[in-house]
């Protein structure tokens, strides 16, 4: 089980999903999950998925968005993000073209089935050809058969046989490629003026009549959230390793075992000259013999160090044989006589030597010991688990169990689900915190939890003591949040009270720039700007006020702090002439060609099972996901 989470966790794993998900290209899983009676989640006319193949493909989709957000995802935050939601969806499409596809009796051989798996640049080894090794390993490490994942790909090549029949040479049209061109790059320019609180006017501090009753209306924005009081204790490697238990002999015998660990090999900067011949060479040599120097060749070729420099390397590193054995035998810039190199003849010079050394044994002795106790600690870690378990089983309690193995106990007061404390300051000293926290919440009082992974070899229990529920909060806890909320509320009101008058006077004939004059205030001019891309601090509201008509359109919008008010008159529109054949308007055609596609299909699948029927096990699905989707 360790060794299937590590590979879970690892960078195989990631590529492994990212395939099956691009290899997906018509949603993925197939008729193989079929004949399972009263325990099918989905059926589609004689097409079924049982409770197992639907579990699995919910677990990878978990397993797939957790990775994204960073932590485990449990099936309470799978619900609230509405995966399996999507995986119903997903398999129902998946059964309904596997049910077409039985119908119209399309078939695939097993030979194209092999040469699109032997095709696939994920299977691919060292030689750049099919792997069948890697390939093994890949669908070992995933938890999946060579047949399963064999016959995964059959379907896939019928439900895209069904997809490239009916969408596969569909072209979007002209027209709207042209109109897609112009929303995306038509630009604006405009002149603006920013009104913020300091054009607000005064504003008296309001009484507690007014807050309360602004309160009353908003209690749930303030509202306390639920917080929970639990304890864990960890079991780690760490925690219970006794490096004063090792002895000096047997820190001896690992360092005299492990003498490269501890020593550096003798690394020398190499300079090598390559010449065109021997003869070349050879007369080179005599030069530094008659007085020149090594960098007297070097200025004669317009060379530098860096263009014949090897690096600061150990001997093992140098490829060339006959190099490293004259590098390594010269003295410090004294320059070598012709060596005949592997790719020609060369004259050697070591601009740098760094001697050999070796970590004397008391230097190391102590992180020796420690490593050694380490490793002991770990092969212990997993009976101390059972042992635990069984301290569980028995009755015993967190303390008890605590005191019993000297683990550290600790007692966390408040946390809500976002992992912070009342005061709204976040606990950040917690293990594994996403997944404590997620799992305490899924938790409750005086439920026995499973133990969470920690690292590699380590575990952490927890329990569950208080839960204190979510409440409305009184005004006096909130009262000067309401305050502020309150006047950043009325700041607002004015604001936009005063820029929709100046677009009235605006379009009565009063330019922007007298009335920004009379408020003291000075007009801006922004840079040409698209629909989907402003610059601050202009934002996409401002865009969308600024595209709403022509060249003169006053108009009014929120800023970027939500508070402020931007007033604006449109400048400038352009746009330049569209051009079918251009890059980007090629790019632009193919994904709307793709998104015609899509929709057909949707059509297409949503027709089959209107005609086919859709059955959906409310009550299996409730058991495998709990309540709600």
């Amino acid at each position: 089980m360790e060794f299937m989470r590590k590979a879970a966790a690892g960078w195989v794993a990631k590529v492994f999903i990212a395939m099956l998900v691009a290899s997906f290209a018509i949603w993925g899983i197939n008729d193989i999950f079929r004949g399972y009676g009263s325990n099918d989640v989905v059926t589609v006319g004689d097409t079924t998925i049982s409770a197992e193949a639907f579990q699995r493909i919910l677990n990878l989709e978990m397993t797939f968005a957790g990775r994204d957000a960073g932590h485990q995802i449990g099936m309470e935050e799978a619900r609230q993000l509405g995966i399996p939601g999507r995986v119903v969806g997903r398999v129902i499409t998946e059964a309904t073209l596997d049910e077409a596809a039985r119908r119209m009796s399309l078939g695939v051989t097993d030979k194209e089935v092999a040469r699109q798996i032997a095709e696939d640049p994920n299977f691919k080894g060292p030689t750049g050809g099919f792997d069948r090794n890697f390939f093994r390993q890949l669908l070992r490490q995933n938890g999946y058969s060579e047949d399963v994942y064999i016959e995964e790909q059959r379907a896939t090549a019928l439900r895209r046989q069904i997809a490239s029949g009916l969408a596969g040479g569909f072209r979007a049209p002209e027209a709207m490629l042209e109109l897609y061109y112009r929303y995306e790059n038509e630009t604006r320019t405009v002149d603006y003026v920013i009104l913020t609180a300091a054009n607000a006017g005064d504003i008296a501090e309001p009484d507690d009549t007014v807050l309360g009753t602004y309160y009353e209306s908003r209690k749930a924005a303030f509202r306390a959230p639920e917080y929970r009081k639990f304890s864990y204790m960890t079991l780690e490697p760490q925690n219970i390793a006794k490096p004063g238990e090792v002895t000096d002999a047997e820190a001896r015998q690992r360092y005299d075992s492990q003498q490269g660990k501890f020593s550096t090999p003798e690394r020398r900067q190499v300079l090598q000259l390559l010449f065109k011949d021997k003869a070349e060479a050879e007369a080179a040599v005599a030069e530094i013999a008659a007085g020149k120097t090594f960098d007297d060749l070097l200025a004669a070729r317009n060379l530098k160090d860096a263009d014949v420099d090897l690096g600061l390397v150990v001997r093992e590193k140098l490829i060339d044989p006959a190099v490293a054995e004259a590098a390594f035998g010269l003295a410090e810039n004294t320059p070598s006589g012709v060596v005949e190199g592997r790719f020609g003849p060369v004259v050697v010079l070591v601009r740098k030597i760094e001697p050999a050394s070796v970590q004397a044994f008391e230097e190391v002795a102590a992180g020796i010991k420690a490593d050694i106790a380490l490793s002991r600690a770990e092969a212990e870690v997993l009976d101390l688990h059972d042992a635990i378990e069984d301290a569980r089983a028995s009755g015993s309690t967190f303390a008890e169990i605590a005191e019993k193995f000297s683990l550290p106990l600790v007692t966390v007061e408040a946390v809500s689900r976002n992992g912070d404390r009342p005061d709204g300051t976040a606990i950040d000293d917690l293990p594994e915190k996403d997944a404590l926290v997620n799992n305490v919440f899924e938790s409750d009082k005086g439920v026995e939890n499973d133990p969470i992974q920690v690292g590699a070899t380590g575990f952490l229990w927890y329990d569950v003591v208080d839960v204190t529920p979510a409440r409305d909060r009184e005004l006096a806890e909130v009262r000067d949040k309401i305050a502020a909320a309150w006047r950043d509320d009325e700041v607002r009101r004015r604001l936009r009270e005063k820029g929709t008058d100046w677009v009235k006077k605006i379009e009565a004939g009063t330019t922007l720039a007298d009335l920004a004059a009379e408020a003291g205030l000075t007009v801006a001019v922004s840079e040409p700007f698209t629909r989907l891309e402003t610059k601050a601090p202009l934002t996409a509201n401002a865009a969308d006020a600024a595209f709403g008509g022509p060249k003169g359109l006053a108009a009014t919008t929120t800023g970027e702090n939500g508070v402020d008010e931007i007033v604006m008159v449109v400048a400038s529109a352009g746009l330049q002439a569209f051009f079918k054949e251009s890059a980007v308007n090629k790019r632009v055609g193919e994904q709307l060609d793709r998104l015609f596609a899509d929709g057909l299909l949707e059509q297409y699948v949503g027709g089959l099972q209107t005609r086919y029927g859709v059955h959906l096990n409310e009550r299996l699905l409730t058991q495998i996901v709990g309540t709600g989707r």
